[in-house]
C-alpha cells in the first residue's frame, strides 16, 4: 500500500544507537537541518539523552523554544519517573551562544550543530547572539605572507 508523500514527511522513525542514544528522523525536503541534541544535567548517567535529527522546516523556521518541547516530549516519554519541564531549558550550541526561547533556529545553528540542553535562564546581553553560517559556506581568506610573519616574529618585510 503506498501512502501519500504528504504523509510521510511527518512520519517519525526512532531508532536506537550506542546506549541511551536515539535517532529521530523525519522525510524532508533537500534544505535539511541536522542537528544534535544533548541533555546531560542530571547526576544519573541512565537519564542523560542524545537526541540526532533532521529538524522539518517548520522547526527550523520556528523558535528554538519548540526544539527543547520536542526534545522534553520525547525524553518524557523514555523516563516519565523524571519529566524535563521544557520551559526551564534552554538550547547551548557547542562552541556557540546560549539561545534564547524565542531565537530563530535557522539564524543561530547550522546543519551538523550540536546542542546542550541546559537549565536555568539565558543570560542576556546587549548585544544579540552572533548567526551562525552554515557549514557550506566558503572559508575566509588566509591571510597574507607579510602579515602572517608580522604576527609570528614581529619582523617587518622590506
Amino acid at each position: 500500500k503506498k501512502v501519500p508523500v504528504a504523509l510521510l514527511r511527518h512520519r517519525i522513525c526512532v531508532v536506537p544507537v550506542r546506549g541511551p542514544s536515539v535517532s529521530v528522523c523525519w522525510g524532508g525536503g533537500s534544505s535539511a537541518m541536522k542537528i544534535t541534541l544533548r541533555y546531560e544535567e542530571a547526576d544519573e548517567k541512565e537519564l542523560h539523552m542524545t537526541l540526532r535529527l533532521t529538524l522539518p522546516k517548520k522547526y527550523q523556521t520556528g523558535p528554538s523554544k519548540d526544539v527543547v518541547k520536542l526534545f522534553a516530549d520525547h525524553y518524557n516519554k523514555k523516563h516519565a519517573e523524571h519529566p524535563l519541564d521544557a520551559a526551564v531549558l534552554h538550547l547551548k550550541v557547542v562552541g556557540g551562544n546560549h539561545l534564547e526561547l524565542g531565537a530563530k533556529m535557522e539564524d543561530f545553528v547550522a546543519s551538523g550543530d550540536e546542542c546542550y540542553l541546559l537549565g536555568g535562564e539565558v543570560l542576556t546581553d546587549s548585544e544579540a547572539p552572533a548567526k551562525r553560517v552554515p557549514a557550506s559556506a566558503p572559508a575566509p581568506p588566509a591571510p597574507a605572507p607579510v602579515a602572517a610573519a608580522a604576527a609570528a616574529g614581529g619582523a617587518k618585510a622590506e
